[in-house]
């Protein structure tokens, strides 16, 4: 449609022939701004194997156009509610508060049209002990046997005190893997290159091991179950025999699983469900509505779904407080304070900020920005300042933006125009800076000083080919960059660009005005489960390496590739072949394990 105000006047027109009240949305000065944003997608260059964030928000963004001039189809009720002016009051910083299940009942018509939000299902499936080839079949330097008690890997978290759940946990005698194929947990205990199975946790039949979390004798399982409107479920089993886990408690919630957090002992999962169903949870066997005045919604947004927070103690069995929110997506960002949650709107990204206090949560401010974030590294908390980089579309272009908020998300500082027409493919905040990765056709590395929330500034900037999707602070003076090669192929006549294999950097940051490549590694024709997701990298501090899967692009093979830094060179300790491709790579004490979660493999190297 040719953009004028011939146009506009048209769809006036058509209102006001059927005596219709145009929504705000619906202006022409936000129908414009709207279309000012359009990015063709034909200038969007999606790599193989990687699913970039920015290119959903587009197509997100084009979708409201299209719905917002495709005025025939949209019928008086999806337009204006018949409670519209009483929402309008209970509306504070586009935050829409309920006064009764009527009221939430009567909102959620406008979602009535609305196709299902599409949700994806977080489980990854996990058999017993092989022997693996190596490619070097010296020790590695550093490596001497202890009859102290073992290390062991942790899951690599953003925030130090916040468990992350994920699909292989450790401790000093023992690997707990899940299988999704039988909905099942295994326990295996390692003795150096042997592993033996010691026990598995069978679920009800529909009932899959999405996540775990591990805490001394308790494995906290977190479930999805597909024959039950109690979508996501936490297992709480006792594992002080590891060969016979005691089911404890359990807590379940409506609604498909998106995430989850545990702070001591109290795990806090996030699940989204459609408008429809009240959202109400369970401890054991009785159930709980969750109260109308714990239920909001971000106004203007398209999402036709809620996002649930629910709150569990996994000792006392108690959970004193639920939340619940119309209209979000469920990105998350949690501190040991407080857990933000963003919701992208028409015009903005809302930001929602949730106090908690053991299974207490509390609604403590509603803010609102431009664009969208990458994912949760996007986002940090330093002295009470929420720092947040996104990406967004205005004036035809990609444009990326580091924003300072306050206690009450109230902006108080931001940094624009850096990398235009390029998008944010990983952030890592260290102290006063953030150290931002963009990406179209060349990587570039931005420092920003954060020092004065206030007045952020670009300090610092580096280009190297390629892109990394991860960033991990080897020492204050060094960052390692995990991420794609890329290269340029011509495909009928018009360049492309495409991904050819894993990339390992080393940036030296010493110098936050001119930072440098010191080092870069090639992995032609791999993929790593590291590029994706951060709990694939694994980190042992105290030797100084780290670990990645590789999977091989033209083979069903895989690798653990064993690398550390030393004098700003990255050098390749070892490289472990596998029969089959890995997903997480762990280890206790002097040995490596990679584990294999289709087959239910643990390779053991030392």
């Amino acid at each position: 449609m040719k953009k004028n105000k011939d146009n506009f006047k048209y769809i006036s027109d058509k209102f006001a022939e059927e005596k219709i009240t145009a929504p705000e949305s619906l202006s022409e000065e936000n129908i414009a701004a709207l279309l000012d944003s359009d990015k063709k997608v034909s200038d969007i260059k999606i790599a193989e194997k990687k699913s970039f964030k920015g290119a959903k928000t587009l197509a997100a963004s084009l979708a409201v156009v299209v719905t917002a001039l495709a005025v025939f189809g949209i019928s008086k009720g999806a337009l204006k509610l018949k409670n519209e002016i009483q929402f309008n009051k209970n509306t504070s910083n586009g935050i829409v508060y309920f006064t009764s299940y009527n009221q939430i009942k009567e909102y959620n018509k406008k979602f009535k049209d609305k196709s299902s939000f599409p949700f994806t299902d977080k489980y990854l499936v996990y058999k017993s002990d092989m022997s693996a080839v190596r490619k070097n079949a010296s020790a590695a330097d550093g490596y001497t046997d202890s009859t102290e008690k073992a290390s062991y890997a942790e899951t690599y978290k953003q925030v130090e005190g916040v468990d992350e759940a994920d699909i292989v946990k450790t401790d000093a005698d023992y690997i707990y893997c899940l299988t999704g194929t039988d909905g099942k947990v295994l326990i295996s205990r390692a003795q150096g290159l042997k592993t033996e199975k010691v026990s598995e946790i069978l679920l009800d039949d529909g009932v899959f091991a999405s996540e775990m979390f591990l805490n001394d004798d308790t494995l906290i399982i977190i479930g999805t179950d597909y024959y039950s409107a109690d979508g996501s479920i936490i297992l709480v089993y006792d594992i002080s025999d590891r060969t016979k886990p005691k089911l404890k408690t359990s807590y379940s919630q409506s609604g498909s699983f998106t995430d989850a957090r545990m702070i001591g002992d109290v795990v806090y999962l996030i699940s989204n469900n459609n408008v429809f169903d009240l959202p109400y949870y369970k401890i054991n066997a009785t159930r709980k509505q969750v109260d109308y005045s714990d239920i909001c919604a971000v106004k203007n947004s398209d999402y036709n779904c809620y996002t649930f927070i629910g709150a569990f103690d996994t000792v006392t069995g108690e959970s004193k407080s639920a939340k619940a929110v119309i209209g979000t997506s469920a990105q998350i960002y949690c501190s040991e304070d407080n857990l933000y949650l963003f919701s992208p709107t028409e015009y903005s990204l809302k930001v929602l900020k949730y106090e908690l206090n053991g299974t207490k949560i509390a609604l403590k401010a509603a803010g609102s920005v431009k664009g969208n974030i990458n994912d949760q590294f996007s986002a940090d908390e330093k002295d009470g300042y929420l720092r947040l980089a996104t990406t967004y579309y205005g004036n035809n272009a990609e444009i990326n933006k580091l924003y300072v908020l306050d206690k009450s998300l109230k902006t108080v500082g931001s940094v624009s125009g850096f990398a235009k027409n390029e998008h944010i493919e990983a952030v890592k905040y260290i102290g006063d800076y953030a150290y931002v990765i963009t990406y179209k056709t060349t990587d570039p590395l931005f420092i920003i000083n954060l020092s004065d929330p206030y007045n952020p500034k670009i300090t610092g900037e580096v280009e190297i080919e390629g892109f990394s999707t991860l960033l991990y602070p080897v020492d204050e003076n060094t960052l390692l960059g995990v991420g794609y090669s890329t290269q340029v192929i011509e495909e009928s006549y018009v360049e492309a660009e495409r991904t050819d294999g894993v990339k390992l950097v080393l940036f030296d940051i010493s110098d936050k005005n001119n930072p440098k490549i010191l080092d870069q590694k090639l992995f032609e024709d791999t993929y790593s489960a590291a590029q994706e997701e951060h709990k694939a990298l694994m980190i042992n501090k105290e030797k100084g390496y780290f670990a990645i899967p590789l999977e091989y692009n033209s083979s069903d093979e895989g690798e653990v590739l064993l690398f550390g830094e030393k004098n700003g060179k990255i050098g390749v300790i070892n490289e472990f072949s596998t029969p089959t491709s890995i997903e997480r790579c762990t280890y206790i004490g002097d040995y490596i394990y990679g584990i294999d979660t289709y087959t239910e493999n643990i390779y053991s190297f030392k």
